[in-house]
């Protein structure tokens, strides 16, 4: 039958996945041009500034908003911010490690399930939500979609 096969319900058909594994997204190279003087004068300009007057925190939150994920993390100092930059930038690794530091934050335990079911570590990231889902007082509950939250 070729790429699409028939699972067992006969309106359900499965076709090939079409999104990319975590694996061949990180082995992707970009191919990076050397900056030239006028450019490299100009990111020291704006970094001076930056360090004038913006605070480290304030400076991560300019490039996170720029799309440069990775230096947002590298200037940010709060562990969950620092998490959040990282996951956005697909380095799953050290983002597990910043939310791991993040204590009393649910969303830290939240973005650690989603760290963890990226690098494919499945049943730990299942644990972790099962956690949440149990604890009586969790705030995360009404954030989560209703199918999800009920049995």
């Amino acid at each position: 039958m070729g790429a699409i096969s028939v699972v067992d319900q006969p309106n359900l058909v499965v076709s090939q996945a079409q999104a990319e594994t975590v694996s061949v997204v990180a082995k992707t190279e970009q191919i990076i041009e050397p900056e030239s003087n006028i450019e490299k004068f100009w990111n020291n300009a704006k970094q001076t500034w930056m360090n004038l007057w913006l605070t480290p925190e304030q400076q991560g939150q300019w490039y996170f908003n720029q799309g440069e994920f990775i230096k947002a993390a590298n200037h940010y100092q709060e562990p969950m911010n620092k998490g959040i930059a990282f996951y956005y930038g697909r380095d799953f690794v050290s983002a597990q490690s910043q939310f791991v530091q993040v204590q009393g934050d649910e969303r830290a335990v939240l973005y650690l399930g989603n760290t963890l079911a990226r690098q494919r570590e499945y049943l730990a990231a299942r644990n972790l939500y099962k956690d949440i889902m149990e604890k009586p007082t969790t705030k995360i509950l009404p954030m989560l979609p209703s199918k999800i939250t009920k049995p």
